[in-house]
């Protein structure tokens, strides 16, 4: 079986990956991965099947987001499971950014934990429900206005759209999303763009 790359400075979340994956021999977790270059080397000799990425590695400067953008456009067939650390702890959805990126908060439950990290993901009852973050050009758009700041009636403006059809958007954004909670929206929108090439 392809290993499972964990690339998180919390020992906590990945001694909690290693118990409720408990049939996963430790064998098939690469844990020490310090840094994307670490992760880039590791590429080069092994194709894993999972990568764990934190969001605060993520965050912590360009040239390793460059790095992680980098490896995830060039393994399409590698899944990148992203922690948010910043999401409503309520928010239990996983969110597919891309056919094969995934973010998720640290805090979900252990029967999705454990379908993510099944050997056949994509064919569980858990993955037919996940959440797909695709959006249109122009909801693209409307969402990075609304995100900075921008009203109903400014949005309409920029866009040169009625306040309706703004709203519209909006209601289809927080349905695909299922949530109307603003910071969760905000940040599988901020994660989209900083991880996808073709934001």
């Amino acid at each position: 079986m392809k290993p499972i790359m964990i690339m998180d400075h919390c020992c906590y979340t990945k001694s909690g990956i290693i118990n409720q994956i408990g049939k996963i021999k430790s064998r098939d977790i690469i844990l020490d991965i310090s840094s994307t270059n670490t992760l880039g080397d590791l590429f080069k000799n092994i194709t894993p099947r999972i990568v764990v990425i934190n969001e605060d590695i993520i965050n912590e400067n360009i040239p390793c987001l460059n790095e992680i953008k980098k490896i995830i456009s060039e393994h399409v067939d590698v899944l990148f499971v992203i922690f948010v650390t910043s999401f409503n702890l309520r928010y239990q959805e996983l969110v597919l950014l891309d056919d094969n990126v995934i973010i998720c908060s640290k805090e979900i439950d252990t029967l999705t934990l454990n379908a993510l990290f099944s050997s056949n993901f994509f064919s569980t009852p858990v993955a037919d429900n996940i959440c797909k973050f695709i959006l249109s050009p122009k909801e693209r758009m409307l969402v990075s206005l609304w995100m900075a700041g921008m009203n109903t009636s400014d949005i309409s403006k920029a866009l040169s759209i009625c306040s309706k059809t703004v709203s519209t958007h909006k209601g289809n954004i927080k349905k695909k999303l299922r949530t109307h909670n603003m910071q969760v929206i905000y940040n599988v929108m901020r994660m989209s763009k900083l991880l996808l090439l073709t934001p």
